[in-house]
């Protein structure tokens, strides 16, 4: 079995009293997908804003690469190698596509670079191509090359969602965060999507992904958790969540004679 990369011990998280995660225990492994799936409402986003030092939990342990992270801050942990994107989307809308990624570098890289050029500006001019250069590779990776210069507000949706996974690569994370990554993709986007996550597992970086798309999460994810009011209810590999009594009970309610919530992800 793989190392895990990620350990979620007895996660809970509480709003005046009412509890939006409870005692959640999960990991994501190194060379794996994870995927998080829930009805609306379960608490996957508050769970990744605990991971992501957006919010601090009430209780439980949150360990990353074998080191406690619980309560750092979000550019504490970045900087530790954890990336994230969001459901909405967070772009620099007025910015142009290469500055997006550029700017996705970690704010201490780039303020030492600001410093350097009050007293040495060649070291400086050098630091400013690496980081173009690496953008520009990231634009590549994710299908963005022939866009540099366009402003963000004028990509389309689907490319919008890509650029975010760029810019969030930038930082040269192990483990990458997505929020719904799907969210408002059209079938062939969505295709795409699946495509370049594949390619982020590839290049040793381990995605985690909280989607409502069955169909995807069923074709990218080798391993599951399912929250359900806050707790975790299942896990295990597609198959075996998408045939568990708990999860249809968490979609559909008590038996009822509709279609199963997950037919969709069934092979042709």
């Amino acid at each position: 079995m793989a190392e895990a990369i990620l350990e979620v011990v007895g996660l809970t998280k509480a709003f005046l009293g009412l509890k939006a995660l409870e005692d959640v225990t999960l990991s994501a492994r190194f060379g794996e997908i994870t995927g998080l799936i829930g009805p609306n409402g379960a608490g996957k986003t508050t769970f990744f804003n605990c991971v992501a030092g957006v919010m601090a939990p009430s209780s439980g342990t949150v360990s990353f690469n074998g080191h406690a992270i619980t309560g750092l801050k979000p550019h504490e942990v970045a900087r530790l190698g954890i990336a994230r994107t969001f459901q909405n989307i967070r772009l620099f809308s007025e910015m142009t596509v290469l500055e997006n990624v550029i700017i996705g570098r970690s704010a201490s890289s780039l303020m030492g670079a600001f410093l350097g050029a009050m007293w040495q500006g060649r070291a400086f001019l050098q630091k400013e191509r690496q980081f173009r250069d690496r953008a520009m590779d990231l634009l590549k990776f994710v299908g963005l090359s022939g866009n540099t210069g366009r402003l963000a507000k004028h990509l389309s949706y689907g490319d919008q969602k890509r650029l975010e996974i760029a810019r969030a690569l930038g930082t040269q994370p192990k483990l990458l965060l997505l929020d719904e990554p799907a969210a408002g993709m059209n079938p062939r986007e969505t295709e795409t999507l699946m495509e370049l996550i594949q390619k982020v597992k590839n290049e040793g970086i381990t995605p985690f992904l909280i989607e409502h798309n069955m169909k995807m999460v069923m074709g990218v994810c080798d391993h599951l958790f399912v929250l359900d009011h806050g707790v975790k209810i299942a896990e295990g590999n597609c198959e075996a969540v998408r045939s568990n009594p708990a999860v249809i009970d968490a979609y559909l309610g008590r038996p009822k004679k509709i279609r199963h919530p997950l037919d969709a992800c069934s092979p042709s």
